[in-house]
């Protein structure tokens, strides 16, 4: 019995041993099945954390330095020239053209004399008037005499008050007598002075329509004109835009505006070329907008002492803003606005985007002058800024660009 007993006690032990072995080796089986999703996981929070840091990719974009600018660059206008003055001579009397004293083409002074009309008619009217005063003098001394008797008699009692009253009207009637022979001789002369033509200004002499020996009347016409070379007159039209953005309206423009203006077929780039052109003064701008076009009419005085310009023809006129002092400008690709202010984007020291808010000045060349919010030499974002936002990452390159027209 004891035996058995034994027997089946090593059994029992065989077999719970075995359960034993066989518990452990499961339990370890599932710990590391229970680790590996652990591991799985922290695996991919690492990757996720790094796909994060490496989401943020540099944008591409090409910048240029503000640049400091001194000369604003000039738009380029059509203009029209025309004389201040231009007159058209016409004869105020009858008669045959005795002389012309100028040949076509010529330049005259205010006051020269042009034409010779035949004027004996004229000095005889003269003449005749200056006897018709004479005699109405000659009366008008008769009668103060005769009212001076009068009235003595009168004082003295010798004499009647109707024979005082009497010489006190023809006196009257003398003086106005002497009036009117006056304003006869002063017409008589006047009209003959007519038969003498002279220019009332400074000008050039044109085409002449009549030559010595033709009969002309008032109802000739014109034959022959003048037109005032210098000074002479400078029209044009700008936008209104530039009116009053970059030359602040009608007060400041006089102040602001520098014109000059370029003969037709010579340079109008070259800035050496530009400053010996002769400079035009603003003298009117007109009263109102044109809403056909947009623009606002100018009218200029260019002295032209030298006869350069013609009354009629066309010139290129050279419109910039005068500078005070030196200011900034960015390309006009940089500018961005969202309607309710404009903006550029300004690259820092890392390589990241600052908005900057600007205030926008006159336009000059491809720049835009910048009177706020950047400085000159720093780097603008000038294309590929659609996507941008501020503190962006980038990655500059720099922009080919020509020389800027500032100087």
């Amino acid at each position: 019995m004891k035996r058995g007993r034994f027997v089946f006690s090593l059994s029992a032990f065989l077999c719970a041993s075995v359960a034993l072995v066989a518990t452990i080796f499961f339990s370890s089986q599932s710990s590391n099945v229970a680790r590996e999703p652990v591991a799985n996981a922290q695996d991919d929070s690492r990757a996720s954390t790094s796909t994060s840091e490496s989401a943020e990719q540099a944008a591409v974009v090409a910048v240029a330095n503000a640049v400091t600018i001194t000369d604003l660059a000039p738009r380029q206008y059509a203009g029209r020239l025309s004389p201040i003055d231009d007159v058209d001579i016409v004869p105020r009397v009858t008669g045959w053209i005795e002389k012309v004293n100028f040949k076509e083409g010529d330049f005259v002074e205010a006051g020269d004399l042009l034409f010779e009309i035949e004027d004996t008619t004229y000095v005889v009217a003269v003449k005749k008037a200056e006897a018709g005063l004479a005699q109405a003098e000659a009366e008008l001394k008769n009668a103060d005499t005769n009212y001076n008797r009068a009235k003595e008699l009168l004082e003295r009692n010798a004499g009647s008050q109707l024979d005082f009253d009497n010489a006190e009207q023809r006196l009257a009637q003398a003086r106005a007598a002497v009036q009117l022979a006056e304003a006869s001789l002063a017409d008589a002369q006047n009209t003959l002075s007519y038969t003498k033509i002279k220019t009332p200004i400074s000008g050039r002499i044109g085409k002449v329509t009549v030559t010595r020996g033709n009969l002309v009347t008032p109802q000739t016409g014109k034959i022959v004109d003048v037109k005032s070379f210098s000074p002479i007159h400078l029209k044009f039209a700008i936008g209104e835009s530039v009116f009053s953005h970059t030359f602040e309206g009608e007060k400041r423009i006089r102040e602001l505006a520098q014109i000059k203006v370029c003969p037709v077929g010579e340079d109008r780039e070259d800035p050496e070329a530009i400053a010996k052109y002769p400079e035009a003064k603003i003298e009117l701008v007109d009263n109102k907008v044109d809403p056909s076009t947009n623009t606002v009419v100018i009218w200029a005085t260019l002295e032209n002492a030298d006869y350069r310009f013609f009354p009629g023809s066309y010139a290129t006129v050279l419109l910039s803003r005068k500078l005070q002092e030196p200011l900034v400008g960015v390309l006009l690709s940089a500018l961005q606005t969202n309607g309710d202010e404009e903006f550029v984007f300004v690259v820092n020291s890392d390589n990241r985007v600052e908005r900057r808010v600007i205030k926008r000045g006159p336009i000059s060349g491809k720049y835009q002058v910048v009177l706020a919010g950047v400085e000159s030499g720093e780097s603008i974002v000038v294309e590929g800024m659609n996507k941008l936002k501020d503190g962006a990452l980038v990655a500059p390159v720099e922009l080919n660009s020509a020389p800027h027209q500032a100087r």
